[in-house]
């Protein structure tokens, strides 16, 4: 038995002399020690290993004192045969996740384990690699990004700086060459560049005085079924990974 698996019902009886053992006393005991049991069991049972209560469910009379998850929140129920959806006057917050806090503080922003915790989040299956988890995670090449930067928009600086570069011509341009083309800065982004603007070859930047561009590395998207997608939001999904990941990297959120 662990440290914090007491029962208090037991331990209520067993420290009682046995010949005080009666209906009476023990029901005298009982009625004390089921209050610390029952935080006993919300803190280091429930808040510590986790819950498994049924995922809310509409339409359906809850009975005083059902518990249910609803959006990785667990409720229980405080009136009789409640359809309402929580949370709402009728049912009280008890956990803040069904998710224990054993299982929790081991979540982090590692590609399998951010896999795992959206998984067990969001009550979809996690798979074991090489096979693909209900969510799962998929990585981004390098993309360039930032400000536009051209005569009629930007800061003043920017507006003045640009009146330095030369204006793109049809002719071949070096990685790096900066010429201005409808008002707006371009990057050539390979050497020996020919091709007309806009194409690939070429980048609407917000680099001013110098040949750099910004970027954005280590980008990752999250894809999720379109059916779980459907009952939930962008925000929750960002509210539950914003925290797990390191800052400054960026990912988008995709159904399929």
């Amino acid at each position: 038995m662990g440290r914090y698996d007491i029962n208090y019902k037991t331990e209520g009886k067993e420290l009682m002399p046995p010949n005080k053992r009666d209906v009476f006393n023990m029901g005298f005991i009982d009625a004390f020690m089921s209050a610390l049991q029952y935080i006993r069991d919300k803190f280091l049972g429930d808040y510590r290993v986790g819950s498994s209560y049924p995922i809310w469910i509409g339409g359906v009379g809850y009975l005083i004192g059902q518990r249910v998850t609803h959006k990785q929140i667990v409720y229980e129920n405080l009136v009789q045969y409640n359809y309402e959806e929580p949370p709402l006057a009728s049912w009280v917050e008890v956990l803040p996740c069904f998710i224990g806090v054993d299982t929790r503080i081991k979540f982090n922003g590692q590609r399998l384990v951010l896999e795992y915790a959206l998984n067990t989040r969001f009550n979809t299956s996690f798979r074991q690699p090489p096979l693909q988890s209900d969510i799962y995670i998929g990585k981004n090449g390098v993309s360039l990004t930032g400000f536009l930067v051209g005569q009629t928009i930007g800061s003043t600086v920017a507006q003045n700086d640009i009146a330095y570069y030369p204006q793109w011509v049809a002719g071949i341009y070096n990685q790096y060459d900066l010429v201005v083309y409808k008002g707006l800065l371009y990057l050539s982004l390979t050497g020996l560049n020919n091709t007309t603007i806009p194409s690939n070859f070429w980048h609407p930047t917000d680099v001013v005085g110098v040949p750099s561009i910004f970027q954005r590395i280590s980008n990752f998207t999250i894809y999720i079924p379109s059916a779980v997608y459907a009952t939930i939001s962008e925000m929750e999904v960002r509210q539950y990974v914003d925290p797990l990941i390191p800052a400054g990297l960026f990912y988008t959120i995709e159904t399929y």
